[in-house]
């Protein structure tokens, strides 16, 4: 309204061209409704493609002519349009026209709507960057559910950390280690992650991805492996529930599309079961090479091929060789029985009941002194 009285107009428009659509659309008019165009019709298609302000004030229909151009909706007797320019290129056009007067607008018309036409590209502008700060706002927190989704089916616990070091995203499994809702950490930093694992503020492997690789060969993290940015490790969690908890740990930046770290993922395990697994094994393998160590009576392991693959001690002094590994390697039928023949009814009794006990037989010493012995054995 102001516009149309400024200028003394009767029809007053705002166009703005959809570039992708190749669409003009008119969103603000006064005087007339008009309907979208395609571009390359009408006067203000002209306006856009010149980047110029354009002003008819006589021979309207003479002058469109010229210029290859066509009238939209009412023919005016005075036209003036204005691009309205944003970055440089021009998006929509600021419109007066009189349908009723020739002559009416000057080139202090051209200068004002021009001004006018500044000042809407500005809002324009404004709105653009207001919505793509909206459409990035929603695409970050789009992208970080799909994050938080695809973390939470990981099989693994995993902690996500920005560059400053907060909590970005958590998933059940981290939940369930440290019985902490993710509520409770999300946001934080200053070493919150650490609390439910050690009991105190501290770096965690995770932390370590964002220190420069010279700062962490520097330190010399023994019981850490670096494979580039990738860290890997082993530790004990004495705060976990249960008393402390085994754990491995695999750490990784994370980087945008830049290339510049942006913060640090780390997925951990709780490998508890397999240490305990692990020391009970070992516990039993020593208490079964102290049994063979320490046992009087000769015990010995042979393959399929009658070969001694393992033996006690005492074999040593029965067979009267000078130490174990001289005993390994020996084949039962050439270097152990007085007759090879003997050993047949032995396997074919292990083959039938899966064991023998007291099979008498005899051996025959390194010097070749025979010795009567009491066979116990079984398939294995």
């Amino acid at each position: 309204e102001q516009i149309r009285t400024t200028f003394n107009a009767d029809i007053a428009y705002v166009a703005l061209w959809d570039e992708t659509n190749g669409i003009i659309n008119f969103p603000y008019t006064y005087g007339e409704e008009l309907p979208p165009i395609r571009y390359g019709e009408g006067l203000t298609s002209k306006v856009l493609q010149a980047n110029q302000p354009l002003l008819i004030n006589e021979e309207l229909d003479k002058q469109t002519l010229e210029i290859g151009a066509t009238v939209v909706g009412r023919p005016p007797l005075s036209y003036l349009g204005v691009p309205i320019i944003v970055s440089g290129k021009a998006v929509g056009v600021l419109s007066v026209q009189s349908t009723t007067r020739e002559g009416i607008f000057g080139e202090t018309d051209v200068r004002l709507l021009s001004t006018i036409a500044v000042s809407v590209s500005t809002a324009l502008r404004n709105a653009q960057l207001f919505d793509e700060i909206k459409r990035q706002k929603q695409q970050a927190n789009e992208m970080q559910r799909r994050l938080a989704n695809i973390i939470d089916f990981l099989p693994d616990a995993t902690l996500v950390i920005d560059r400053e070091g907060k909590v970005i995203a958590t998933d059940r499994g981290i939940e369930e280690m440290t019985d902490i809702p993710a509520v409770d950490i999300l946001g934080k930093g200053d070493y919150e992650y650490a609390l439910p694992f050690y009991g105190e503020r501290r770096p965690i492997l995770i932390d370590l991805v964002l220190i420069p690789k010279e700062e962490f060969e520097q330190e010399k993290y023994a019981h850490i492996e670096r494979t580039g940015e990738i860290l890997t490790g082993e530790t004990v969690a004495p705060a976990l529930k249960g008393g402390g908890r085994f754990l491995y740990a695999t750490a990784s930046a994370l980087r945008d599309s830049h290339g510049d770290i942006v913060g640090a993922i780390e997925v951990i395990r709780d490998i508890t079961d397999r240490k305990e697994a692990e020391e009970a094994l070992r516990k039993s393998e020593h208490l079964y090479r102290s049994v063979i160590d320490n046992s009087v009576d000769v015990f010995y392991r042979a393959d399929r091929e009658g070969n001694i693959v393992l033996a006690s001690p005492s074999g040593v002094t029965l067979l009267g060789y000078d130490s174990v590994q001289d005993l390994i390697g020996l084949n039962l039928l050439r270097d152990v029985y007085v007759n090879p023949e003997d050993r047949k009814p032995l396997l074919a009794e292990i083959q039938k009941n899966g064991f023998v006990r007291n099979f008498e037989t005899k051996i025959k010493r390194r010097d070749g002194t025979p010795v009567v012995v009491l066979v116990n054995s079984r398939a294995y």
